[in-house]
């Protein structure tokens, strides 16, 4: 006899109890989704919706069969728009669902967010990955719910696969000469030291320092480091002390002569370390110290059987020279329905056109009074800028 099931139904989480609640739920769920990064992952989102409390309405929206969740998509609500929990910071959001039943929890998710009272005005989903359980499911998702979508593009993540069976590609990523020669440079200077920092004195001292670094690279480059955003530090003060140092939360750091002259917040998952945050000291730039950290990174990621070495978002020169793959991110746009939802996506789709289009660029500017956009400049050259 065939196995009856609950028609799914859902529910809206909207404090942090309803979240720890959840806990046992999103965790089991986690360990059976497509891509279990630490982004979608409970801590994250706890440590989320701490730091921004007092910014954002929670909005996580948990889908049931019967007594059972089988589906969890984190959302919040700041300023009427409606993101993922962990934004900003994250740089791969999902749903978490069931194996066997994506397109139904993801159906009742978008649903159940779609008909939600007059909470939200935009809903723009960022950085949704081109393997994710929700990009999947479009395909498959009832008429009435796709036509209230769109997918935007946003651009392309680099990486290195690493597969043990093929040491020939390995060699290539992790046996750069002109990288290993730049090593050997810094080497002279004083006794070059590379290490994981695993206990708790170690992990704040070295969060100190990133941010320090952080900071300074990003000044010089004409900016602020996020860092220095009250919420955005306060997530990660609630997020490390959460993770396992020796296991998801993977902190390495370059030392010369006892000096940290580089650092890198990673995280490894399922055989995939994610590299995140760069720090580096621009004494050293000359010795492009932040390369010298990522050939060392990826080395140990090669030999101790990791599989896919993730650079975060963005296209900087270092991150090519240690990749031979890329992943396509885009924007999940979903729209209320009646006027104002056909509007808002009829204007998007225009401005999707216009990108192919320059004489409806054109028209459209004249339209609105735009000016039209500068010339496109060379990209950035810094050998290490950090994200």
């Amino acid at each position: 006899m065939a196995e009856t099931r609950s028609p799914l139904e859902s529910r809206i989480v909207t404090d942090l109890d309803g979240i720890r609640a959840l806990e046992p739920a999103w965790r089991a769920l986690w360990a059976q989704s497509r891509d279990p990064s630490v982004f979608t992952g409970y801590d994250w989102a706890h440590a989320s919706a701490e730091a921004f409390a007092g910014a954002r309405s929670l909005c996580v929206i948990a889908v049931e069969s019967g007594k059972e969740v089988v589906g969890i998509l984190p959302l919040a609500i700041e300023g009427g728009v409606v993101n993922f929990l962990g934004f900003p910071e994250a740089d791969s959001n999902d749903i978490i669902c069931r194996p066997d039943l994506e397109t139904e929890a993801v159906a009742a998710a978008l649903e159940t967010l779609i008909t939600l009272p007059a909470r939200w005005q935009r809903c723009t989903l960022d950085y949704v990955w081109e393997d994710s359980t929700l990009l999947h499911a479009l395909g498959s998702l009832p008429g009435r719910l796709a036509s209230r979508l769109h997918v935007q593009y946003r651009g392309v993540a680099p990486r290195a696969v690493l597969p043990p069976e093929d040491p020939e590609a390995v060699s290539k990523i992790v046996k750069k000469k002109n990288e290993q020669k730049l090593e050997r440079q810094l080497g002279r200077k004083g006794n070059l030291v590379f290490r994981f920092l695993e206990t708790p004195e170690d992990l704040r001292a070295g969060m100190e320092t990133l941010v320090r670094l952080h900071a300074g690279r990003r000044q010089e480059a004409g900016d602020s480091s996020v860092f220095l955003r009250p919420r955005i530090r306060a997530f990660y003060d609630a997020l490390l002390p959460r993770l396992d140092p020796k296991a998801e939360l993977r902190f390495f750091v370059m030392e010369l002569d006892g000096r940290v002259v580089a650092c890198q917040l990673a995280f490894e998952s399922r055989n995939r370390l994610f590299c995140f945050k760069t720090g580096y000291d621009p004494e050293f730039r000359d010795h492009s110290p932040g390369t010298v950290m990522i050939r060392r990174l990826a080395q140990h990621a090669a030999e101790n059987g990791v599989r896919v070495f993730d650079h975060s978002r963005g296209d900087e020169a270092y991150k090519a020279r240690f990749s031979n793959a890329t992943k396509r991110y885009s924007t999940l746009h979903v729209f209320r329905r009646g006027p104002v939802g056909w509007a808002r996506r009829s204007a998007l789709r225009l401005k999707e056109r216009a990108k192919s289009s320059p004489a409806l660029s054109r028209l459209l500017r004249r339209r609105q009074n735009v000016p039209a956009p500068p010339p496109a400049g060379d990209a950035p050259k810094g050998d290490d800028a950090p994200r």
